[in-house]
């Protein structure tokens, strides 16, 4: 059995940043995913995407399994425990370099050129952006698809973000898409100007990827809070005058 998980691993960026590259690091030492059982938390998107994701990677297990946290589980056989190969917040370059190569390597989402611009936001859940509605009419203006990757099936995203060459989107597990993006694409993230290490993970995602990034910064919308990542989240204001001065400097 291998386990590559921790108490985060439970949504689209710790699957991408923590559990892929541990399974990588796995693989590049030698590690035979065919001879082993995975084991993942029982999350939605752990049943509903990453078991999918990692077939379309040609990464091929020999079992999955799901655990409930609330279970007690006793291993009698060989298990295999991989740490986690960077510090929370930041990631490995050279094994999402890798993640990446397989990600390109399903020639059949990338015809080459990319042109779509696309914002993600958030809806009906906590770190949102509050006048989501005005900066959604200003972007679509511009030109912009505007989605929640809720909405989408994660082909339909992966399909979406092979053709996009400038995202925008608030901090928060959708961003993780900008993994299909070809290289060289431009990122935008709305977050707050909170120093907190751990909220530049898509900061050094992006350059990690080979993409461009810049951060837009918002004003907190929750009183006595201004952190923009983890269980506690902020919403967001975006000043539209601010960030259609933004557009203009960018020439966007």
């Amino acid at each position: 059995m291998l386990m590559v998980t921790d108490e985060w691993s439970n949504g689209p960026y710790h699957f991408w940043i923590d559990v892929l590259s541990r399974i990588m690091a796995w693989i590049e030492s030698g590690g035979s995913p065919e001879h082993y059982t995975l084991a993942l938390p029982n999350t939605d998107y752990m049943r509903e995407c990453a078991t999918h994701i990692l077939e379309k990677l040609s990464i091929r297990f020999g079992e999955v399994t799901f655990m409930h946290s609330e279970d007690i589980y006793l291993c009698t056989g060989k298990i295999t425990f991989i740490s986690l190969p960077h510090t929370m917040g930041s990631n490995n370059t050279f094994l999402i370099k890798k993640i990446q190569d397989r990600v390109f390597s399903d020639t059949s989402f990338y015809a080459g050129n990319p042109k779509l611009k696309v914002y993600y936001f958030r809806k009906n859940r906590r770190r949102v952006v509050i006048n989501d509605d005005e900066v959604k009419i200003f972007l679509l203006d511009k030109g912009f698809i505007c989605t929640d990757f809720d909405d989408l099936s994660y082909l339909e995203a992966w399909r979406l973000m092979a053709n996009t060459k400038l995202f925008i989107g608030i901090h928060g597990g959708g961003m993780t898409n900008i993994f299909f993006m070809p290289q060289g694409g431009t990122i935008v993230e709305f977050k707050t100007d909170n120093p907190n290490p751990e909220s530049h993970c898509y900061w050094h995602l992006a350059h990690s990827l080979g993409h461009n990034y810049c951060q837009f910064i918002g004003e907190s919308a929750t009183p006595g809070n201004n952190t923009i990542e983890g269980s506690r989240g902020c919403d967001i204001r975006i000043e539209m005058a601010t960030l259609k001065r933004w557009f203009e400097q960018h020439g966007i």
